[in-house]
Parts: C-alpha cells; structure tokens; sequence
C-alpha cells in the first residue's frame, strides 16, 4: 500500500507553508498577549466592549482552534514524518497539550455574565478577582522557545542568547510592573504604599505605567528602590523576587556578551596571540 493513502486529507505536514504561517501568527500572538494580559489585569479593572476587548476574543479564538490544528499536524521522528492520529495526540500531549488547554479554558470571561450596561460593564469586586486568572494566559510564553528554536536554526548562537536575554529582562521588567501596580491598588486602604503615597490612584495610565515601570527595573538592575522605598510586606517581597531575578539576569547578559567577545575573530587577535607567544 501506497504510504500516501495513510495520510488522513486534513492533516497538516509540520514543515508546510499553512504550519509555518499559523506558527508565525501564533508567535505574535504569544507575543501581544504577553503584553496585553498583565496590563489589563493591573490598569483596566473593569471590562470595557471596545476594539481591543473584541480583539482579544479573537486571539483567544484563535489559541482554542490551534488545538484543533496541533491535532492534525503531524510531527517529525527518526527522519520521517508521523501522521497517525494516536501517535499525534500521545505526541502532543508529551509536549505541551496541557499548558495549550489550560491557557483556552474561559475564566475571565465568567465576569461578562455580570452585565449592568450596555456599553460598559463594570464588574463586582468579587468578579473583578476572575480576571486575574486571566493570567493563566500567559502559560503560552512557554511556546516561546519552541518557536525561537525553529526560527534562529543556523543563526549565531551568542546572538540568539543575547536576544533571548533581552527579551526576557523587558518581558519580566513589564510584568514586575504590572505586578507592583497591581499590589499597590490591592492594598490601597494602606496609607503606606506607593501608589497612596505619590498619589496616583486616580492619575492617567501612562503616568501610572511610567512610575510603575521604573519601580521596576530600578530593582530588576538592583540600582535602587525606585521613587520610594518598600513600605509594606508585599512591596518588600515581591522588591526581593525582582531583584533576585535581575542579578541572576544580568549576570547572564554580561556572561553571554563576553563569551560572545571571546569567541569573535577581530583584526587585533592575531597580533594579540603573537605578543603572547613572544617570549
């Protein structure tokens, strides 16, 4: 028997275009969301029906029918390509399936149930805390080196490290200040937190964001506390976490940036060689 009449008609060759733009699609997507998610939790309380609010249903739409595809793409083993229906499910369910399925389930979305106008919902406090599992969303990042491996294959090694190094402290820097945001609000009957004590519970987003974000790479780079220092429990710790995971990360960054030095061929290293084996 032929091995093409084995191959079921909707299932997807791993390494055809269609898979390699759903790929590119869905890495954008892991991307915007990344993004997306922890600044909605933190500055947008509420659930406003606008353009992004609909475009994010459309993300999450999009992540519920990659389930569906993942199912019907095949996968590569001992150089041949595998299309049978068990060994792909067996297959994907060794390599992500639960985090995919996780990050799909609708959790936040309980809160639309909750209606009270028209054009804007305003959600009850005990609703408004669903929306913080929308962060299971953000499971998906995991996918994020899949896709680096596939699209830096043959690239400089040092660069790519680099690069991940780099997209890893904005990243991290991004969610830290969505997070110490997020914090200072829950803990807004306190006098003593940051956001009562520069005032900025009622400011626009942008100021928010701003001072938010600099809190955070300020402990992230271990350069200082920020504005203020941490003042409740909460502040200390999670000030303790950041800065944990910035010196970790920068000593990273530096180790990755002089082995990539050391490794690179420049005019002076010959010369530089035979100044050393002169006695």
């Amino acid at each position: 028997k032929s091995n093409i009449k084995e191959v079921p008609d909707d299932s997807r060759h791993p390494d055809s275009r269609f898979r390699q733009r759903w790929n590119q699609v869905a890495l954008a997507m892991i991307l915007y969301s990344s993004f997306d998610i922890p600044m909605r939790i933190a500055f947008f309380p509420d659930i406003v029906i606008d353009e992004f609010f609909w475009f994010g249903v459309a993300v999450d739409f999009f992540f519920f029918c990659d389930l569906h595809v993942n199912f019907r793409t095949g996968f590569w083993e001992d150089g041949v390509v595998v299309y049978d229906r068990k060994r792909i499910a067996r297959n994907y369910a060794r390599n992500g399936l639960g985090t995919d399925l996780i990050a799909a389930l609708p959790f936040d979305y309980i809160g639309l149930i909750r209606e009270e106008s028209h054009s804007l919902l305003h959600v009850s406090n005990t609703v408004r805390v669903l929306r913080i599992f929308r962060a299971i969303r953000l499971l998906r990042v995991a996918r994020l080196r899949r896709y680096t491996r596939r699209y830096t294959a043959g690239l400089n090694e040092g660069y790519v490290r680099i690069f991940k190094l780099l997209l890893t402290l904005v990243m991290f820097a991004h969610w830290d200040a969505c997070t110490f945001f997020l914090t200072g609000m829950l803990q807004s009957e306190a006098s003593e937190s940051w956001v009562n004590v520069l005032g900025i519970a009622d400011a626009s987003v942008t100021e928010q964001y701003a001072y938010s974000l600099f809190g955070a790479y300020s402990h992230i780079l271990c350069i200082g506390y920020g504005i203020n220092p941490p003042a409740t429990v909460a502040e200390v710790i999670l000030t303790l976490v950041s800065m944990l995971f910035g010196a970790s990360l920068f000593a990273s960054i530096i180790g990755a940036v002089t082995a990539l030095l050391l490794n690179q061929e420049f005019p002076w290293r010959p010369v530089a060689r035979a100044l050393i084996i002169i006695p």
